[in-house]
């Protein structure tokens, strides 16, 4: 006969065995439910599922082929409810087509890459916090559209760069100087010849006529004010460029430095990644006293190359090209009827060495060829072909 502790002892073993038991049927239901509940059939052969991203968040994978189901809204989507906690949006290729308001609540998410297979984006889709890389092209502000180079057109677009989507962004470049600069507006002209040969540039000029670089470096000046504000204006600069006043290179040297230094100085502390390079100017009949017209720009180019040397600058050589015109190529005339400021050729010329010197590009596969001077001046795609060689040679063919 058992005695009546063995009977407790069984009883407690069987409550305890069949407590385990519920407790283990429990948790098998719980986790069989977590399970459904990060796995969804959103199309006849498209699934969604959670895959933990190691930070108590989720990224959604959208996998399979064909058509995602579309929802009234994002509220009907299966993962609404954890919407908050998706970091990242992976989608399959073979997808064709993304359902309206499909990751509308995934305001956590940057940016989502669209496969190649993806022809269709439903309305709504994504968030306008959300940066869209597409293959193909698509309606919405947040959406971008792929291109292999950079693009000629106006528009929204990207690339993949080390294996990331990037986004194509417009060059931005600053001009500062005086009336050497302003003539023929030298800035659009650089930006024409830079966007024929494929680089979008956004050009500004800050240039008053007869002012110093000594006056630009001082705030209180209407120049200096001018040059302060567009450095703080929120503007990320890729290039800034310097131009003292014509002769002031030669004639005041230590002004000339000083006023550079204390500009580089301040664009460095205000600018993420701006590179300044000094404008070397030409020679002319006017201020030339005594001296020939190569004389003078080979001085003057002296004085910008060894500033430029000593503040950490680079230099856009274009007296030197205007000096290969005028040995060369005397029958084009590339000084104004003032004997000193650039004709619409100077200045074509000093754009194209610019083009070159700042982007890189060779300026001869530029479709821009120039235009009739304001003036009245014919220019011609002879003389434009001539000018863009030059000027490859100049930055690229140094001696």
């Amino acid at each position: 006969m058992q005695s009546n502790k063995g009977k407790k002892t069984s009883f407690a073993m069987v409550v305890f065995l069949t407590c385990m038991m519920l407790i283990l049927a429990s948790c098998s239901k719980k986790g069989a439910s977590n399970a459904e509940a990060s796995f969804w059939k959103i199309g006849d052969n498209v699934t969604a599922s959670f895959v933990d991203d190691g930070n108590f968040g989720f990224e959604l994978r959208i996998t399979g082929t064909g058509s995602m189901t579309s929802y009234a809204s994002e509220k009907d989507y299966p993962w609404y409810s954890k919407s908050g906690r998706i970091s990242a949006v992976a989608i399959e290729d073979g997808v064709t087509s993304i359902g309206d308001a499909a990751f509308a609540a995934c305001s956590h998410v940057g940016e989502v890459l669209l496969p190649k297979s993806v022809t269709k984006v439903g309305e709504g889709a994504f968030p306008s916090s959300m940066k869209v890389y597409a293959y193909g092209s698509f309606k919405g502000d947040n959406i971008y559209q792929y291109s292999e180079t950079f693009p000629v057109s106006p528009g929204k677009f990207w690339h993949m760069e080390n294996g990331k989507a990037q986004v194509w962004r417009n060059l931005y470049v600053l001009f500062v100087g005086n009336s050497f600069t302003y003539y023929w507006d030298i800035e659009k002209i650089f930006e024409k010849v830079a966007l024929g040969a494929g680089v979008n540039v956004s050009a500004q000029r800050i240039a008053i006529g007869s002012h110093t670089l000594t006056k630009y470096a001082d705030p209180a000046d209407q120049g200096g004010s001018q040059v302060e504000a567009a450095l703080t204006s929120g503007i990320d600069y890729d290039y800034i460029v310097l131009q003292e006043q014509s002769t002031r290179p030669i004639n005041n040297p230590d002004f000339f430095k000083a006023a550079a230094t204390t500009l580089k100085a301040r664009i460095d502390s205000t600018q993420k990644q701006a590179k300044v390079f000094l404008y070397a100017t030409w020679g002319f009949p006017k201020s030339a006293n005594g001296m020939t017209i190569p004389e003078m720009e080979g001085k003057i180019r002296a004085s910008y190359e060894k500033v430029a040397s000593e503040i950490g600058a680079g230099v856009s050589e274009v007296g030197k090209a205007f000096t290969t015109v005028y040995e060369k190529y005397p029958e084009i005339n590339l000084i104004h009827t003032d004997q000193q400021h650039p004709s619409y050729a100077g200045s074509f010329l000093s754009a194209c060495v610019h083009a070159a010197t700042l982007l890189g590009i060779d300026p001869r596969t530029s479709s821009y060829n120039g235009e009739t001077a304001p003036d009245g001046t014919v220019f011609t795609a002879e003389i434009a072909t001539i000018l863009k060689q030059v000027a490859y040679e100049t930055v690229f063919n140094k001696q």
